[in-house]
C-alpha cells in the first residue's frame, strides 16, 4: 500500500518477475522467480482486450504458459477454463464478448485467466481499481475465498486502506526511501497513515455482531 505515484506497480512486476530488480531478486521457495512460474498467476490492471473475444475465450488464454503462446486452446483448456469460471460464478458469461461486460465481471475474467493453470501465488494490482462498491465487494469476496478454501497466497497492490483492513493478514506500506511490513491490523496507525499517506486521519475501532474491526475517518 501507498500513494499514488510512488511505484506499487512497478514493485509487483519486479515481485512477479515481469520487470528486473535493480538489485537483488525475488525467489519462490529459494529459486528465481522465473524458474517457478508455474507456481504463480499475476492479474494486471483490468483492460478491455484489443481485440473481441469471448470470456472463455480470454480465460482460456491463461493456458499459455502451459501451452505456448502460440498454440489454440483444446478441449481440455476450455474445460479447465470453464470450471475456474464455475468456481467464480461467472460462467454465465462464457459467450460474452469482453466489451459487452461490466468492469467487475471483467476484473473476475482477468482473475479467472490468472487461476486457470492453478498457481500457489495470485499477484493483483489494483484489482478494485475503476470498480464501484458493489464490484469491489464482489471482486475482494472471491478473493477471500480463493485465500480461505484454496490456500492460494495472494498478493494486491492498492491504495484503498479499508479494503486492505477487511481482507488482508499483512501489509507492507511504501515509501520514498523506507517501507513497514506487519499484521494489517498493528500496520494501520493514525502515525502510519499520516507518515506514507500525508493524510491525517483517525483509525477507529468497530464492533460488529462480536466481531473487533477498524475503520478510519479523514480529519477535514
Amino acid at each position: 500500500m501507498e500513494r499514488n505515484g510512488i511505484g506499487k506497480t512497478t514493485f509487483i512486476k519486479c515481485l512477479a518477475g515481469i520487470l528486473t530488480w535493480s538489485s537483488g531478486s525475488s525467489l519462490i521457495m529459494g529459486k528465481p522467480v522465473e524458474k517457478r512460474t508455474n507456481f504463480l498467476g499475476y492479474v494486471p490492471q483490468a483492460k478491455v482486450p484489443s481485440f473481441s473475444y469471448t470470456v472463455l475465450d480470454f480465460v482460456s488464454f491463461g493456458r499459455s504458459s502451459v501451452n505456448g503462446y502460440f498454440a489454440s486452446p483444446s478441449k481440455k483448456d476450455y474445460e479447465a477454463s470453464l470450471a475456474v469460471m464455475e468456481e467464480l460464478d461467472i460462467a454465465f458469461l462464457k459467450n460474452r464478448f469482453c466489451n459487452e461486460i461490466s468492469g467487475g465481471e471483467l476484473q473476475l475474467a482477468y482473475i479467472a485467466k490468472a487461476l486457470v493453470c492453478k498457481p500457489r501465488i495470485l499477484i493483483l494490482d489494483e484489482p478494485e481499481s475503476n470498480l464501484d462498491f458493489y464490484n469491489q465487494g464482489r471482486v475482494l469476496k472471491t478473493l477471500k475465498k480463493l485465500s480461505r478454501q484454496n490456500k492460494t497466497t495472494i498478493i494486491i497492490n492498492s491504495h484503498h486502506i479499508q479494503n486492505m483492513l477487511i481482507i488482508a493478514d499483512k501489509g507492507l506500506l511504501l515509501s520514498e526511501g523506507h517501507f513497514l511490513f506487519g499484521s494489517i491490523d498493528l500496520l494501520i496507525t493514525n502515525e502510519n497513515i499520516k507518515t506514507f499517506f500525508n493524510s491525517d486521519v483517525f483509525v477507529l475501532p468497530v464492533l460488529h455482531e462480536g466481531q473487533s474491526f477498524k475503520t478510519f475517518v479523514v480529519k477535514l
